[in-house]
């Protein structure tokens, strides 16, 4: 490595370090006005955690009296090919294991679903026949996949609504059963997102009253309520007190930069005052009215010679 290279390189890593401490200031005095704000925003902002809760609890209640019991009585099947049906598994799964905020006030409750026992090919629509105990055979159409896409399920999901007599299901409105930013739809890993074609995946039928689908529903698919009231003011309390206190940092650094450069002006102006500069500073020229008289001889002249005595 030639003395050039070697301090490009130092010149290079200077520069990088100046950027870094130019970022970190730039964070620092930003850090404080923005904490302060999203600490107020935070502490004045609606909280709906108990608006939640008690919508959640309330289609829970909901489903515990007139829905579960006809699910649990349910069975059917879905074409796979025109030669071979799939039976659907009826299968029970606990809020519990779905529900991502902890309460003891959320009631306890069961999704009832319709799942099939293997994989169906999704390359194209399929009639699903589900019956409630020995009433008419009811059949839905899954309709083919994909839809819309992320990373959060592994099935084909169809809601079902239930007849007023309670004895026949029909596809309800809502279409899938994975709430997402456009709404209702069906989710699916591993998809050619182009055709969909060769996606063997589990059909899976859901109540459009059953908990999942309400949770899913009540928090816009995020299984949480949120933040309850006192920990969002909690939150905001200590986002305020961290953006107040670098906040009045940054202000004791721009007073303590305010009086240091005052301090050296007046040191400055002291001097140019103490220290006059000719050519550029007038030097002090005493007035004639302060002038002390000049004497040209201070004592009366003496006779040349003192008289001759007798």
């Amino acid at each position: 490595m030639g003395r050039g290279q070697f301090l490009d390189d130092i010149f290079e890593k200077g520069q990088d370090c100046l950027r870094l401490i130019c970022c970190l200031i730039c964070c620092f005095f930003c850090g404080g006005p923005i904490m302060t704000l999203v600490g107020i925003i935070v502490l004045t902002g609606d909280n709906t955690y108990d608006e939640k809760l008690a919508d959640y609890n309330k289609a829970v209640g909901e489903w515990k009296n007139d829905y579960e019991s006809v699910m649990k009585k349910s069975r059917g099947s879905v074409t796979a090919t025109s030669s071979n049906n799939v039976e659907l598994r009826l299968t029970e799964v606990s809020m519990e294991n779905i529900l991502k905020t902890k309460d003891a006030a959320i009631i306890a409750a069961t999704s009832v679903q319709l799942e099939s026992v293997s994989p169906v090919n999704m390359n194209s629509a399929h009639d699903a026949s589900v019956q409630v105990e020995s009433n008419t055979v009811s059949t839905i159409r899954v309709d083919a996949i994909p839809r819309t896409f992320n990373d959060r399920t592994n099935y084909v999901c169809e809601q079902l609504a239930l007849s007023a007599d309670k004895k026949t299901f029909t596809k309800s409105g809502f279409g899938g059963c994975q709430f997402t930013s456009s709404g209702w739809g069906n989710d699916v890993v591993g998809v050619n997102k182009t055709t969909g074609l060769g996606t063997r995946v589990p059909v899976r039928l859901l109540s459009e009253k059953d908990p999942a689908v309400a949770l899913q529903r009540i928090t816009k698919g995020t299984d949480s309520f949120g933040l309850t009231a006192a920990e969002q003011r909690k939150l905001g309390i200590i986002l305020l007190v961290i953006g107040l206190f670098l906040c009045s940092v940054c202000l004791g650094v721009i007073f303590c930069v305010y009086k240091l450069l005052k301090g050296d002006e007046k040191k400055n102006q002291a001097m140019q005052q103490a220290v006059p500069i000719p050519g550029i500073w007038p030097t002090y020229q005493p007035q004639p009215q302060y002038q002390q008289p000049m004497m040209t001889n201070a004592y009366p002249s003496q006779p040349a010679a003192y008289p001759a005595q007798p």
